[in-house]
This record gives structure tokens, sequence and C-alpha cells, in this order.
């Protein structure tokens, strides 16, 4: 299952957790971006979206395809808005943001990836959904 509405300051997409979904939201964002010129930045956003993206379908939904991940990218003031949210039990982020990620490991990086490329990284107290912002550069 994969549904998608746009309209000019916002793209919504609700999908099934498996990973080859990740890749058509993944495009579906970089067309969004590029109709309105935010080129210089697609790079940084479409990691963030990609890292939350994985960690949502993954961890949140143990890539279980009958629970769904919904998206949401919206324009506003100056910057552009990102929210995952999964079917999942959560995970306590606030011990997680306390720790230092392992370069070697093979997981364990996403927070401190969408901290850096983001603004303002935030997540709900159960720990399904998170919000990040990014400052919009000039076109």
């Amino acid at each position: 299952m994969f549904e998608m509405t746009k309209t000019d300051k916002k793209l919504a997409i609700s999908f099934s957790s498996v990973l080859e979904n990740i890749d058509i939201a993944a495009d579906k964002t970089k067309q969004f971006l590029y109709e309105h010129n935010f080129k210089k930045q697609a790079f940084a956003i479409l990691l963030i979206l990609r890292e939350s993206l994985i960690n949502a379908v993954t961890h949140g939904n143990n890539s279980d395809e009958n629970k769904l991940v919904k998206y949401e990218l919206k324009l506003e003031n100056n910057e552009i808005v990102i929210k995952v949210k999964d079917k999942g039990e959560g995970f306590d982020w606030k011990l997680r943001q306390k720790k230092e990620p392992d370069t070697r490991a093979d997981s364990g990086r996403g927070m401190n990836i969408m901290s850096n490329y983001g603004k303002c990284l935030q997540y709900n107290e159960k720990g399904n959904c998170m919000e990040v912002s990014i400052k919009l550069i000039d076109k």
C-alpha cells in the first residue's frame, strides 16, 4: 500500500512497512523539492527523510507490512518540516539522545545525522513520532 496527497505547501505519504516504499517516498519527495526549486538542500532533506523512514519501517514497525508509516513534509515559515510516525511501541529517545553513536556499528547513528542536518529534532513522549525542521536557504 502506498498513498500520497500533495498540495502546493505539503506532501503527505502513507505506506506499508516495506523498504521499497522508502525509495518511492524519497523519489516523490525529490520531485516535490525540485518543483519548489530546493535543489541545493535536497541532499540533506533526503538524508534526514531516509534515516527517519528506515527507522520507522525497521525499528518502529519491525518491517511488518501490515503496519503503516505516515510521513508529511510541509513548507512553513521559511522551513521544511518533516514528520514521521509509525505504529510501533516507540523507544526511549531521551536515553538514546545521551549516548554517543558508535561509528563502527551498523546502526545507531540516525538521530545524530538528523540532528546535524536538521534544526530541531523532536519526538513524542512514546517515541514513535518524530519531527525535524530544516531552515531553507536561498534558492
